[in-house]
């Protein structure tokens, strides 16, 4: 299918159900029970204490422009407590915008990001590595999983891995509002492949998160589940990696055309915020044309709220899947294009 027909599809299960007259407010909250109810999980509601200490300090990124902090982070709520790094680079003087970034274990996610011109561009960079939150496996007695539920039983509704990391981010940015460097007003959160399918929750669940950026999601990101033709499907990922979601997800495994609902809900629903969805030209597991036929029909939600299409960004670069300097660099761009001096930007 072309992406015109799947946009075609997809008009009789834009946002069905909702009353005409319902608030957006009304509709976001609707959005979000959706997508915890039938995919991630219904995520805990606690109240959450944070706290940090310095664990590292160097001085010389970006030419002494910047300082680099390992941070040893803790949320602790009634019951529970988790501890795990962060990484920041923070430049010396406070940031334009801060990048949230959910990583895969490289030593230091740091040093996999074009950090130095980041900072030297006056960006602020927080870094998680993410099976310091939670191993990425159906072990839940481990990390924040293992304080979470202390050897409860999982039940159909209950978060899986994907809800677990994404809620740990907005404790990230609750500590990061501390912070005198950082610039919590424009917070761009940013993952890749399965942390971008991380990175598209939070941005849903988590109001203070201005740019939410998904880099090569694919299925149960910013993929579409309608109309695809190649690249992973919910049989596949609910086989391979059932404990990324709840029990619920499961149940639409080869049963996708009777759903009434699709991801472009959830890129909707960040509005009227902004989504950024990348994608990469040979990542056809990832199915980039399902991820940008998503943006594109998300776009016309925010349309209907009277938001312009740069509302939604996106870029197709060439090669494979991964999280590039390239994609890196047109995120930069399109917060310096598109939203410092917002009042003078669309």
């Amino acid at each position: 299918m072309t992406k015109e027909e799947i946009l075609r599809e997809l008009q009789i299960r834009n946002l069905p159900n909702i009353p005409e007259k319902a608030s957006w407010q009304e509709t976001r909250a609707w959005i979000l029970s959706l997508f915890q109810q039938e995919e991630y999980g219904w995520m805990p509601d606690v109240p959450v204490e944070v706290s940090g200490q310095i664990l590292a300090e160097d001085e010389r990124p970006a030419c002494g422009n910047a300082v680099y902090q390992k941070i040893a982070f803790t949320m602790r709520w009634a019951g529970g407590e988790h501890t795990f790094p962060i990484y920041l680079v923070l430049p010396k003087e406070k940031a334009k915008a801060t990048f949230l970034h959910i990583a895969f274990p490289l030593h230091d996610p740091v040093h996999t990001m074009p950090y130095e011109e980041m900072a030297e561009r006056g960006f602020a960079i927080a870094a998680v590595e993410y099976v310091d939150i939670t191993s990425d496996d159906g072990d839940f007695d481990n990390g924040l999983a293992g304080a979470w539920y202390q050897g409860r039983q999982r039940g159909p509704e209950d978060p899986g891995k994907i809800a677990l990391w994404a809620w740990a981010l907005t404790k990230v940015i609750d500590y990061l509002e501390t912070l005198p460097l950082i610039n919590t007003e424009i917070i761009a959160v940013v993952g890749h492949s399965r942390l971008g399918k991380t990175a598209l929750f939070t941005g849903l669940m988590d109001e203070r998160i201005a740019l939410t950026i998904s880099n090569d999601s694919g299925c149960s990101g910013a993929s579409l589940n309608h109309g695809k033709q190649v690249g992973e499907t919910i049989e596949v990922i609910t086989r391979v990696f059932p404990y990324w979601f709840n029990e619920k997800y499961l149940s639409y495994s080869n049963h996708e055309e009777e759903m009434t609902w699709d991801q472009h809900f959830l890129l909707a629903g960040i509005a009227p915020r902004r989504v950024y969805v990348a994608s990469a030209a040979e990542d056809s597991w990832a199915d980039p044309l399902s991820e940008q036929t998503a943006a594109e029909a998300a776009r016309e939600v925010f349309a209907k709220l009277g938001l312009p299409r740069s509302f939604i960004g996106s870029h197709v670069r060439p090669g494979g899947h991964a999280l590039a300097r390239q994609d890196w660099l047109h995120y930069m761009d399109y917060i310096e294009k598109y939203m410092l001096d917002s009042e003078k930007r669309g």
